[in-house]
């Protein structure tokens, strides 16, 4: 559904660039976003930036190490 989501978002002329805004927790880790953040990341079309949040600053951390290892910039 994310995949399917992103594309339609990345084929459309109106849109500039893509903001992601995701979620961690104990439950939902990092890698759980790792083949879409791999998908994303091939995205050279437009820019996009990520951002994400949770309970867990160490958790939030790996999130940010997997989005910039896929060419995500993370802040």
């Amino acid at each position: 559904m994310y995949k399917k989501g992103f594309d339609i978002l990345r084929k459309d002329e109106h849109i500039d660039g893509i903001y992601l805004n995701g979620y961690i927790s104990h439950g939902l880790k990092p890698a759980y976003y790792e083949e879409l953040l791999c998908h994303i990341g091939s995205c050279r079309e437009k820019p996009i930036v990520s951002w994400c949040y949770g309970p867990s600053r160490q958790l939030v951390l790996e999130f940010a190490e997997l989005a910039e290892r896929f060419g995500i910039p993370f802040y």
